[in-house]
């Protein structure tokens, strides 16, 4: 038995586990929960207003490198200083001229394959993120094998990541077993699912919704009060209770065996 809870912010849902199903997993201290999640309440500022509640939500829920990315796609690109990609002219010219002339420059070194992304600049937003905390959470999986280029930053209505393998010091074609666009293809994915941009892993999803608080004022009489609070899919109480404007005071998971850990 499921229970689809509707929330405020948007059009969007969550099951919850209710009934006999939840009460096994209660009596049988189950490890595996058929629908991890997490209630939490916010500190007075965040709670109070919904601009500061969705910074916490961003902050909280999980983003990979797909779940910001529109499109990919590579290319055969092989002139470093100019692109078939006319979209991307102006950002390779600008970027060849200063990078050329880099003392420690490895143009000599890199690949003519492209992997070519296009974010969402909606998405970044949303998760306070911008193309440069892309490129370097891309940099701190592949440090010294790929070279990661991005468009301009002051340009807001598209986002771009062009990536090019290093090849080896004296080495100017692609040594390995398969082609290199095969290769690129496969690294793709795996870059797509693996590199994580921003958020707690564990947190799929993270709603907004709205619920009473009730305070005893000087009078000793009691107050509601209107809050933000966010609902999540998946579980992390830990981290979560560490984040700025979370509440961790007031962070709950339906996990028992977490709860215990924490």
């Amino acid at each position: 038995m499921t229970l689809n809870t509707f929330h405020f912010a948007g059009v969007s849902s969550k099951n919850v586990t209710l009934g006999v199903p939840r009460l096994k997993e209660v009596i049988n201290v189950a490890t595996n929960i058929k629908t991890p999640s997490l209630t939490v309440f916010l500190d007075e500022e965040y709670g109070k207003n919904i601009d500061r509640a969705q910074e916490v939500q961003a902050r909280v829920q999980h983003a990979d490198l797909a779940a910001l990315t529109l499109s990919s796609e590579i290319i055969y690109d092989p002139d470093l200083g100019r692109t078939v990609v006319a979209e991307d002219a102006e950002d390779v010219e600008t970027w060849y001229e200063l990078e050329a002339e880099a003392p420690d420059t490895v143009v000599h070194r890199l690949s003519p394959w492209v992997l070519r992304l296009r974010l969402d600049p909606k998405a970044l937003q949303a998760s306070l993120v911008d193309l440069d905390w892309v490129k370097e959470r891309m940099r701190g999986s592949f440090r010294d094998d790929m070279y990661i280029m991005t468009s301009q930053a002051d340009d807001h209505d598209r986002a771009i990541v062009r990536c090019r393998i290093i090849y080896e010091e004296g080495k100017t074609v692609f040594d390995h077993d398969e082609p290199e666009d095969v290769f690129l293809r496969r690294l793709e994915s795996d870059m797509l699912h693996n590199i994580s941009i921003t958020g707690i892993p564990g947190i799929s999803r993270v709603y907004m919704v709205v619920k009473q608080r009730t305070l005893v004022s000087p009078s000793g009489e009691f107050d509601r009060h209107p809050e933000w609070v966010l609902d999540t899919e998946g579980c992390a109480l830990a981290e979560v209770m560490s984040v700025e404007g979370v509440d961790f005071t007031r962070a709950y998971s339906n996990s028992i065996i977490e709860v215990m850990d924490v």
